[in-house]
Order: structure tokens, then C-alpha cells, then sequence
């Protein structure tokens, strides 16, 4: 394991390995984990996965997730992940279509970032296409790895999905979106295209492999940017909450 080289407000993310971060570990045994999936970029995605989760509170690189949320949920294991989200493809940048991101994350969430493996309820919370791969990392784990373990054990702990601006019918402006980048268009913008046959075989899937002892909550993208991550932990802060109900009385 590794540290993140980077000023961080509290501490630093732990990498647990290219595509996993640790946020917050409790002091005793975690008794939930939160694992953070965040959106499509059109500039560095290296940074995306503590970026997307800024508080914009005037605090220089406050990572909510590692400050606001275990306040509130010290009993918590927090995790983000991170993906190559290029809205554009070059010759390094957007190479890889959301199967192959999806089956990736599972194999480095369950060997390296042992998630889903310690018994206890795993949550996750999604900004924008981050909830897409959410839902392919379910349908990578249910079928591509049936055989395996440790994947069965991550879809066996899944109790909840926090969704916020996730696009499961697609997004009207996603086809413009690449205007006036470098680059040709990456093979994950194109998911997000309202007409989209492989976004829609995805949801079908999603549908047949989810369980009932999950739990969902979506909320939509209408406050300014200045307001976002107010708003955002509040609604996430709600989920957990709300999630940590149902799975004590199920």
C-alpha cells in the first residue's frame, strides 16, 4: 500500500491499489462501508476520485468524505474508487468501455480493498455516470465472476445505492458534450446518450441481478455548483441514515 501525494485538509487517502482508496478507516471494527464512484471528466480524471468530493467551503482541498462524513459515521469504512472516466479518447485517455471498467473494479475491490468481505453492509454513493458503473460493477460480479468468492460475498453485503445526477435513461446533452475537445469521443460518453443500446442492456441486467435487501435513493442535479457538496453530503448523510434503519430491521 501507498499514500497519496497530495495537501489534503485531514490526512490523505491510503491507496490500496490503482483503482481503490482508502478515505477512513474506524478505530474499532467497521460496522458499514461507503464506497464513492464518481462521474465522467473532461479534464484530469487522475484526480477525479477526491476531486468530485470537494466541499467547496473555503478549506483548500477538504474531502468531505474523509472529514464531514466520519464525524457523523465514525463507525464507518470509506472507500473511493477510481476509473479512467475521459470523456475523450487519446492515446492514453478513455481506452477502456464500461464492461471492461466494471470488471476491473470488481477483481480490485474485493482482492485489494477487501470490500464487501467483512460482513457488514456496503453502500454505495454515486455522482452522475459513477452510478453506470455502480450498476456494472453488480452485473460484472453476478456473472463475469459466479464463481468467485469474494464477488459473491460484495453482492451478498450490498444493501443500498445513494444515486445523485445519475443518468439511467440517458442524458439529451451527452452528444454534445465532446464538442470542441481533442480527441475522439470516449466509448463511456457514449453510454450516456439517450439511445443507447448497450446503457439500456445494462439497466435490464441490473434489474435481474439486484436483491431485494437492497436499497435505493436518487436525487436529481438542481443546486448551483457553490451549494453542491452542502447539498450532496446532506442527501448522502439522509441515505445512510435512512439505509442504517432498514438494515437493522431486516
Amino acid at each position: 500500500m501507498g499514500e497519496v501525494k497530495e495537501k489534503f485538509t485531514h490526512g490523505e487517502p491510503i491507496k490500496l491499489c490503482d483503482s481503490v482508496f482508502l478515505f477512513h478507516q474506524p478505530e474499532g471494527p467497521a460496522q458499514l462501508e461507503v464506497v464513492f464512484v464518481h462521474g465522467l471528466v473532461d479534464d484530469n480524471w487522475e484526480d477525479a476520485y477526491w476531486k468530485t468530493w470537494l466541499a467547496r467551503d473555503g478549506t483548500p482541498n477538504n474531502v468531505w468524505p474523509m472529514t464531514w462524513l466520519p464525524a457523523e459515521f465514525p463507525f464507518a469504512q470509506v472507500y473511493a474508487l477510481k476509473y479512467d472516466a475521459s470523456i475523450k479518447q487519446t492515446a492514453t485517455d478513455g481506452r477502456m468501455d464500461l464492461f471492461l471498467v466494471g470488471e476491473n473494479l470488481v477483481q480490485e475491490m474485493v482482492i485489494f480493498g477487501q470490500i464487501g468481505q467483512n460482513r457488514v453492509p456496503v453502500v454505495f454513493v454515486c455522482h452522475g455516470f459513477g452510478g453506470l458503473v455502480a450498476k456494472q460493477i453488480v452485473v460484472s460480479a453476478k456473472s463475469r465472476f459466479s464463481q468467485d468468492i469474494k464477488a459473491q460475498n460484495l453482492l451478498q453485503n450490498i444493501r443500498g445505492f445513494c444515486f445523485y445526477s445519475t443518468p439511467h435513461r440517458g442524458l439529451v446533452l451527452a452528444k454534445y458534450l465532446h464538442n470542441g475537445k481533442s480527441g475522439g469521443k470516449g466509448p463511456l460518453l457514449e453510454n450516456m446518450e439517450v439511445l443507447n443500446t448497450e446503457r439500456s442492456r445494462l439497466s435490464e441486467a441490473f434489474e435481474k441481478a439486484k436483491l431485494p435487501s437492497w436499497y435505493f435513493a436518487s436525487a436529481a442535479e438542481t443546486h448551483a455548483t457553490s451549494q453542491l457538496s452542502n447539498y450532496v453530503f446532506a442527501l448522502v448523510s439522509s441515505c445512510l441514515r435512512m439505509f442504517l434503519f432498514h438494515f437493522r430491521q431486516y
